[in-house]
């Protein structure tokens, strides 16, 4: 029980230790009715972290991955096209890349 606990306030404390930049592809414009993205966004702000809610052409190149952490896709029913899900591919590999040298 001790090692349970333990576990998990290290991971509530690592949670509210870092400051994530979080990256937000927007959803309205697509249906105006999905307003995940806003609701990310205040999830995220409230947690300490800094959220943009960023247009779906932000996923046109990668200028984008010096200044996120984390990248949300906030509708899985946009349409994406291959060079963006690309870009998402290689967002992701960047972050695989990053963890396993450590």
């Amino acid at each position: 029980m001790k090692k349970i606990t333990y576990t998990l306030f290290l991971i509530l404390f690592g949670f509210h230790s870092y400051a994530a930049n979080i990256t937000i592809i927007e959803s309205q414009s697509y249906t105006s009715g999905h307003d995940m993205d806003l609701k990310w966004q205040t999830i995220a702000s409230s947690m300490g972290h800094t959220a943009s809610v960023l247009p779906q052409t932000t996923l046109d190149n990668n200028g984008f991955f010096g200044s996120t952490d984390l990248l949300i896709v906030s509708s899985g029913v946009i349409s994406l096209s291959a060079a963006r899900v690309s870009t998402i591919l290689l967002f992701s590999a960047k972050w695989q890349t990053r963890l396993s040298s450590k």
